[in-house]
């Protein structure tokens, strides 16, 4: 009776050994499934952020490429708008010196053969 009791202790002392086994490997499993779930968090995260920082980046670099664009759209149209300026000012110089050149040919002729104190000579 005696044997058959230590034996049953026995028997009882190595189920609860092995599942504390078990439970220890059970646990060592599911502590190494959260470190890979943890570190392919990171990894998703790393991505995620440099994704994010390179979409940023080239919209910068494309509204800056615009803005330089269109600045330097502006400054030809001004460029073109001052051309066109001098052009009508050197138009309105060239109305004016003929303007005056004639008024000076007419006064010399008025004043040449209208006021004239001596009458011309005859040929």
């Amino acid at each position: 009776m005696s044997s058959s009791s230590s034996s049953s202790s026995s028997s009882s002392s190595s189920s609860s050994s092995s599942s504390s086994s078990s439970s220890s490997s059970s646990s060592s499993s599911s502590n190494s499934s959260s470190s890979s779930s943890s570190s392919s968090n990171i990894l998703v995260t790393v991505v995620v952020v440099v994704v994010v920082v390179v979409v940023v980046v080239v919209v910068v670099v494309v509204v800056v490429v615009i803005i330089v664009v269109v600045i330097e759209v502006l400054l030809a149209v001004v460029v073109v708008i001052v051309v066109l300026l001098a052009v009508v000012v050197v138009i309105i110089d060239v109305i004016v010196v003929v303007k005056v050149a004639v008024v000076v040919v007419v006064v010399i002729i008025i004043n040449k053969y209208v006021y004239s104190p001596t009458p011309p000579k005859a040929v």
